[in-house]
């Protein structure tokens, strides 16, 4: 029995019909609204020549007025005009054989007259129904209809020894327009002045009177139907590729569906099919249909089978990182929503780390795309190693990876992010060939079960714990607090941007600061290390502000380009005192730059005798040594001697030193602090200081705000100090190297 759904089915070609029906009403719809649209085109070009029409007739009408004032200006100076003023005796001859002589006037000048000072004419002006028989003392220009005329007036007073009078012109106008204006928009043939008024009017009213009329475009109208009749042509033309395409359609597909309709309904019947009904197929695809069938009750249950297999397949590719094995962002997400469900009301505390790779790309880009995937395996690997069993780590993107700790507290957060460090310090990276230590920085967002933000909410939070492990000085660990939130808003304001931009395209706003660095054994200002802030209106923008922004923009090389020549521009107006010693700062990408070297040459140049120390923090120098120290050497041989700047605030590692081309070693504001606290920690460092001694390096304690804190680093064999007790960084004063070492003398 055949089911009842079936007599609803219908055929192939009714489903083929309503489509070609359905595609010539598109098309019909389709070249009406083209038809429709070339006429409204036709419409606004026409109302386009019209405007045209009108401005040209009123460029031509304004042209045409200066032509007839400059004739009333000629005729004007003349003598005879005078002449006849003063003595009119002989002024109807003279009108007659003299102005209305052939040549003197131009054609469309109908007629011309003089008049008294009183507005009179000077006599019988002949074609009186043409001039006035009297003229205003103040000159006004009008235009009458006169017939199919129009005869515009035009008055010019004229002094001359006391007497003065008119000089009064008849002008056909629309004679003199073509004359004076050659129209290639307006159909003068067609103007329409018969609304012109009989009263007079002023020229500048004409425009509201007459009607103009473009020239009649030809090429227009016949483009215009041009397009009609291609419009019409395509529709027709794609009409009748419908119907073959229908035609063509049932021959090449209805049909062999047919038969392999009938050949199914044998094989459901139990009856042989005959081979006859799939003899000729004109398309591969439904042979390989046919064939198909006969196979497909046998690979049914195989299918099956696989189907279960393939599905958690295709769940580990779409939730799996393929790189390290992790869970990748999906995943994050979708565990994300079902935490959030899962503890929902519950009152437990839960930790958001979030980690980073340091100097990943500069690795990468220094020892190959391999090296740097086998670092985001080892990493994820280490990292997995210290979650508890139940915690998953997510790979983000890139070298960032992220867990969710739940019941874990501030301090168990940190305690992870501790083991998570010391594990990476562990791995022997030497094996890949990197000589350098690879570290991580840690940013942590602290929540609680009952009050859980939003996902990019805490991913926020971690970010800027993260951007703060990143800076110097820094244990590479950091718990999100809410003060953070308004130093990003500060670092990324749309001023501080601003004042990035103007000093690096314009060198505008850079204001150099310089903080004396003192040798101690001479009691005397060694260097005055210069140190960049940004001035705009706003007010002053300190490093925090506006570095963050140069890092993240890779505006490392041109901020540095601009810092040089306000320098260079300090050192020629002779701002930096005396023969100081000038200490400048230099980014890694700086360092690299070929236009950087070049200017510091410039430096060197008109620094002449004055000491010139280049600082480069330790990180620089590690991730790109071998092109560093050649870059290192050739400032050198400038005159530059080289600090190892915020040394114990990076890698920190006494290997390395002797490989990095310095003279002298700046201890980060850190070190200091741990010579000051006392205990274990003074001891190391100032065995760290005595044997750097040994070898040869000048030294430098940094962060030096107290006497104590002075009487100290002169006991643990500093040579060299700076800090707020010999300077905050300033503007310098004439007598500032003076004043230090006065006071350095005193303390000492």
């Amino acid at each position: 029995m055949k089911p009842h759904t079936r007599r609803f089915a219908l055929p192939l070609n009714f489903y083929l019909y309503v489509l070609v029906a359905l595609l010539v009403l598109l098309l019909v719809v389709f070249g009406l609204f083209t038809l429709n649209e070339v006429e409204n085109t036709a419409k606004r070009l026409e109302e386009l020549e019209r405007s045209l029409a009108e401005e040209e007739f009123s460029l031509a009408l304004e042209q045409t007025m200066s032509r007839v004032e400059s004739l009333a200006d000629e005729l004007a100076h003349w003598d005879e005009v005078h002449q006849q003023l003063q003595n009119p005796t002989y002024y109807t001859y003279w009108k007659m054989h003299r102005l209305h002589k052939q040549g003197t006037l131009p054609e469309f000048v109908l007629d011309a007259g003089l008049y008294d000072h009183q507005g009179n004419p000077l006599a019988n002006n002949g074609k009186q129904e043409l001039l006035p028989s009297h003229v205003p003392l103040v000159p006004n220009p009008q235009v009458r209809r006169d017939g199919r005329h129009l005869l515009l007036t035009y008055e010019k007073i004229i002094h001359t020894d006391g007497v003065s009078g008119s000089l009064v012109l008849v002008v056909e106008l629309m004679q003199a327009i073509r004359a004076t204006f050659a129209f290639s928009r307006v159909d003068l043939a067609a103007v329409d002045m018969e609304r012109v008024p009989e009263q007079p009017v002023t020229p500048q009213e004409l425009h509201r009177w007459i009607e103009v009329q473009p020239r009649n475009t030809m090429v227009q109208k016949e483009f215009m139907t041009t397009v009609q009749h291609a419009v019409l042509r395509l529709i027709g033309g794609i009409i009748f590729a419908g119907l073959a395409l229908l035609l063509f359609f049932s021959f090449l597909i209805r049909k062999p569906l047919v038969r392999i309709r009938q050949y199914l309904n044998h094989l459901r019947q139990g009856e042989p099919a005959s081979s006859k009904l799939l003899k000729y197929q004109p398309v591969a695809e439904l042979e390989e249909i046919r064939s198909s069938l006969q196979e497909y009750h046998a690979q049914l249950e195989n299918a099956r089978q696989d189907l279960d297999e393939r599905n958690r397949t295709l769940w580990e590719l779409a939730h799996k990182d393929p790189l390290t094995g992790t869970w990748n962002r999906r995943a994050f997400e979708r565990d994300w929503k079902n935490l959030r469900s899962l503890l929902e009301g519950k009152r437990m505390e839960i930790a958001f780390l979030l980690f980073d790779c340091d100097h990943f790309k500069a690795i990468n880009d220094s020892y190959g795309h391999e090296v740097g995937d086998e670092v985001i395996r080892v990493t994820a690997r280490r990292i997995q190693q210290m979650l508890r069993s139940g915690d998953r780590l997510y790979r983000l993107g890139g070298d960032e990876f992220a867990t969710i700790v739940i019941e874990c507290s501030r301090h168990c957060a940190e305690k992870l992010a501790e083991r998570c460090l010391q594990a990476m310090r562990e791995e022997d990276f030497s094996r890949l060939g990197i000589h350098e230590p690879v570290n991580l920085s840690i940013g942590i967002a602290l929540a609680r079960a009952d009050d859980l933000p939003d996902l990019s909410e805490l991913k926020r939070r971690a970010d800027m714990a993260m951007y703060h492990a990143k800076r110097p000085g820094t244990r590479r660990i950091c718990i999100h607090e809410p003060g953070m939130d308004a130093d990003r808003g500060m670092l990324y304001s749309s001023q501080a941007i601003h004042a990035v931009q103007q000093a690096i395209r314009h060198g505008q706003g850079i204001e150099m600061h310089y903080q004396p660095i003192v040798d101690l054994e001479g009691d005397q200002v060694a260097y005055l290390e210069a140190l960049v802030r940004l001035r705009d209106e706003e007010g002053l923008f300190m490093p925090a502000q506006f570095f963050p922004i140069v890092e993240a923009h890779r505006l490392e090389e041109e901020f540095d380009l601009a810092i040089l020549q306000a320098l260079k521009q300090e050192m020629k107006s002779g701002v930096i005192p005396g023969h100081t010693g000038l200490s400048l700062n230099l980014s890694a990408n700086g360092l690299l730059s070929g236009r950087v070297m070049e200017l510091l040459e410039e430096l060197a140049y008109h620094a002449q005798n004055r000491p010139l120390l280049l600082e480069i923090t330790e990180n620089t120098l590690i991730t790109r040594l071998g092109d560093a120290t050649r870059q290192i050497e050739l400032a050198r041989r400038m005159g530059y001697d080289v600090a190892l700047d915020d040394f114990g605030s990076g890698y920190s590692s006494l290997r390395y030193l002797a490989s990095m081309p310095v003279e002298i070693i700046k201890f980060d504001i850190s070190m200091t602090q741990r010579i000051v606290a006392g205990g274990r920690e003074r001891e190391m460092i100032q065995g760290i200081v005595r044997m750097i001694r040994q070898a040869g390096y000048r030294t430098v304690a940094e962060g030096i705000e107290d006497e104590v804190a002075l009487s100290l680093v002169r006991q643990s064999g500093f040579t060299h100090a700076q800090g707020y007790l010999f300077g905050h960084p300033a503007r310098p004063q004439p007598q500032s190297a003076q004043e230090t070492r006065n006071s350095l003398s005193g303390s000492a």
